[in-house]
């Protein structure tokens, strides 16, 4: 019966970590994809 709460219990968390750890990485290339796109042309604004 133990077990039985113990996995009932895990069981939701590693979805949700996987979702968490899914979503920082599509948020870690989103934010390098616009910071190439917006400090390029201002690093080529400054340089000029």
């Amino acid at each position: 019966m133990l077990v039985l709460v113990e996995e009932e219990v895990s069981l939701p968390l590693l979805p949700l970590e996987i979702v968490v750890y899914f979503f920082s990485v599509l948020l870690l290339q989103v934010l390098e994809k616009v910071s190439l796109q917006v400090l390029l042309p201002l690093e080529i604004v400054v340089y000029f």
